[in-house]
């Protein structure tokens, strides 16, 4: 994977960059709270174990899943009923409840509102350092079928 271990950080956000090279400077937001902004619309956190312990990611993945899983939808802001709605293969998620549960399409909408957002936030860490192995890459994959738009047909 092209992996250096003296490599140093590569940033790409290059507003970010000062306050890698200047470890003193506080950073003016914190991940959780970038996390936080995205709710209710999906997200997909991907880490390494080393990453994770490191950078105190869980306490910050926990605040954000909070946010996720007490969201009420409202007006003006974002829809977490509306993100699962305009995925690819929702008609398949109501056909489905259907046929196998006998649960009516009419009455999913306030069954998922129940929920929150809470499906909206996933978070997957895997053993090791910074590198992007196999099993992440399949968890990520089946992230992206799931809220980008492959279905089952």
């Amino acid at each position: 994977f092209g992996f250096y271990p003296n490599s140093g950080p590569y940033i790409y956000i290059k507003k970010f960059r000062p306050y890698i090279e200047d470890q003193s400077k506080p950073i003016p937001v914190d991940f959780d709270s970038l996390m936080m902004m995205v709710a209710p619309r999906p997200l997909l956190i991907i880490s390494s174990e080393q990453e994770f312990y490191r950078h105190k990611i869980f306490p910050k993945c926990l605040k954000a899943f909070e946010v996720y899983l007490n969201w009420q939808d409202a007006e003006g802001l974002p829809s977490a009923l509306k993100a699962r709605q305009e995925r690819l293969g929702y008609d398949q998620t109501l056909e489905y409840y259907e046929t196998q549960h006998r649960i009516a399409p009419e009455r999913i909408p306030g069954m998922l509102s129940e929920l929150g957002a809470a499906d909206c936030f996933s978070w997957f860490s895997f053993p090791g350092g910074h590198s992007y192995p196999g099993v992440a890459r399949r968890y990520t994959f089946a992230w992206y079928d799931r809220w980008l738009g492959r279905t089952l047909d």
